[in-house]
């Protein structure tokens, strides 16, 4: 099954290569590959790379003006650093998400 996950990954890289290749039109479809890749990555206790990946997605959400996209990802953010019992961390973004889903 492991190889399983490192073929997700593999495609998960090439298809936001071949979306950052295709331009600012993708950003929203490059977050949601950003953010599906960081799943696997937190699956298979890649932590790092996984808050790698979230970050990147929280800069596109930002940029696209996307209050619920960067509030889901703050979230997911928030989890990888509560799994790790680092609880202030996980507290700043879990505070920080809070107001992104606020509907005003």
């Amino acid at each position: 099954q492991a190889q399983l996950w490192y073929e997700a990954i593999d495609a998960y890289r090439a298809s936001l290569d071949t979306l950052k290749k295709m331009g600012p039109a993708t950003l929203s479809e490059q977050g949601d590959i950003l953010n599906n890749l960081a799943t696997v990555y937190a699956n298979n206790g890649l932590w790092e790379e996984s808050i790698r990946c979230y970050e990147e997605d929280l800069l596109l959400c930002r940029h696209l003006e996307d209050r619920h996209g960067e509030g889901q990802t703050l979230t997911n953010i928030g989890l990888i650093y509560a799994k790790h019992n680092h609880w202030e961390k996980a507290h700043e973004y879990f505070h920080m998400a809070l107001p992104k889903f606020d509907p005003w």
